[in-house]
């Protein structure tokens, strides 16, 4: 079934080929996030000037409007392995199933996968305000310091 998204003076919504409104155009945006990977399961929608993530099956929020952006992230086969959200000029991260792992508090996250075992979440590259970068273990908690200039992880190309 092929999907528009369509505008109008009232939002954007999602129109199907047979002119019926899928998701009716209440909406300040709405992103796909299937072209990135192998993941058709939501749409980044916005709405007052934050977004949140839909379910593209049954259309219920997944999550509340309360991110300024939400990044899709994958491993080596394109699956999806979570999500990037900022809130407040701060980084966090959420689970594939919509669950917080890293709460919106560093300048800059990124999942550390093992190439060697398909790129599997294995932790989290932070950095601070004070552009120090250190390392969570994928619960959140703080493996690494965040003291350090650089950080080059041996399991992916991924450094800075």
């Amino acid at each position: 079934k092929y999907r528009y998204e369509v505008g109008t003076l009232n939002g954007h919504g999602i129109i199907v080929e047979n002119g019926q409104f899928e998701i009716e155009p209440i909406y300040d945006s709405i992103s796909d996030l299937g072209f990135y990977c192998n993941s058709f399961e939501v749409y980044v929608v916005a709405k007052d000037g934050k977004k949140g993530l839909m379910s593209r099956w049954d259309k219920k929020m997944l999550t509340d409007f309360e991110y300024d952006e939400i990044n899709i992230h994958h491993d080596n086969d394109n699956n999806l392995t979570g999500y990037s959200i900022k809130s407040n000029e701060k980084w966090g991260f959420l689970d594939k199933q919509y669950n917080v792992i890293v709460k919106c508090q560093f300048s800059s996250i990124y999942p550390i996968g093992n190439t060697f075992d398909n790129n599997k979440i294995l932790a989290f590259e932070v950095t601070n305000d004070q552009k120090k970068h250190g390392v969570l273990n994928i619960k959140g908690s703080i493996i690494v310091p965040l003291k350090y200039d650089n950080i080059f992880n041996k399991h992916t190309s991924h450094h800075q």
